[in-house]
Formats: structure tokens, sequence, C-alpha cells
């Protein structure tokens, strides 16, 4: 547990970080500010940092999922249930380390260079989780 607040700091230090070096855009949403084109011009480890992000807050809504389970015992109604986006990655990533993840994201890019302007968010989720759920 310890382990995984150190790895969060940091990971939310180099996205803070990342996002010093974004242009700046009075009120806009911090997802947009990470697009396809700032991803390729990004180094691997902002890369994985972003991932490690990710996965820090999957991680954490999974811990406040397993909290409401463990209270709940006898109540009827889910207290919390996990979002689409959060059992998608679990489903489209099982068992597949950040560096593929990040190449995952690297060749879809390249393969669209085209779609540069779109949220590196917006690239995981509809290319890369979404085809992996039940329609």
């Amino acid at each position: 547990m310890h382990n995984s607040m150190i790895s969060f700091g940091m990971a939310l230090v180099l996205l803070l970080g990342w996002s010093a070096a974004a242009p700046a855009v009075e009120d806009s949403n911090p997802v947009d500010l990470v697009t396809g084109e700032v991803w390729m011009m990004s180094q691997r480890e902002n890369k994985l940092a972003y991932v490690l992000g990710i996965e820090s807050a999957i991680y954490v809504e999974h811990m406040i999922h397993q909290k409401a389970l463990e209270s709940k015992k006898d109540k009827q109604a889910p207290l919390y249930t996990l979002s689409p986006f959060d059992t998608g990655w679990a489903k489209a990533f099982e068992n597949v380390k950040r560096e593929e993840i990040v190449a995952r994201v690297d060749s879809w890019l390249e393969a669209h260079p085209d779609q540069g302007k779109r949220p590196v968010l917006a690239i995981i989720w509809y290319e890369l989780i979404a085809p992996h759920l039940p329609q």
C-alpha cells in the first residue's frame, strides 16, 4: 500500500509537470490537454506516468468499491458500482504492462496521424477499450 501511494504521488508530480509544459488554456478540461500530438512529442517516462496516473485512479475506485461491498453486507442495493471505464480497462488491459499500453497508444496514433488533436484518454476509451466491451 505504501509503495502504491509513493507511485501515485510520483505519477501526480510527473503529470503536473507535464501539464505545466502544455499550452495554457483557461477553463479547459484537463483531459483535453494531453492530445495525440502532445503524446507523440512526449518522452516515454511521461507516457508511462500518464498511464500510471490512470491506473492509480482506477485502483482508488476499486478500493472504494471493495469497501462499499464489505460495508454493504446485508443491504440489497449496491452502494457503489464501478464505471464502464474501470471495468473496460480491466478487460482490455488484463495482464498488460504499462509499456505495452503506451506502445498500443503509440501504434494507434502512428496509424492514424490525422487524429492528433484527439485527447489521448478518448483514444484509449474509444479505440483501445470500447472494442473489448460487449455491444
